[in-house]
């Protein structure tokens, strides 16, 4: 949902698993993940966590693309 595509069952295990962060951050429903701000820090804090693998449906091309830029 939203700009970076935040999967319902990551973000409710989110909710469940790590509410204080969500909560500093000012995430409180599935709803603000509508809200392009609260999705970007959302993300921010899936990736942060689980790192780009979290995307799992992106293009296998971008797997290559980010160890290269990340001198991998």
């Amino acid at each position: 949902r939203g700009l970076f595509r935040i999967n319902s069952r990551t973000f409710a295990e989110y909710l469940r698993k790590r509410p204080e962060i969500l909560a500093a951050n000012g995430i409180k429903s599935w709803n603000d993940m509508l809200d392009p701000l609260l999705n970007t820090r959302m993300a921010k804090i899936i990736y942060d966590i689980q790192g780009w693998g979290a995307w799992y449906a992106s293009p296998p091309e971008l797997g290559g693309w980010l160890n290269t830029a990340q001198g991998g």
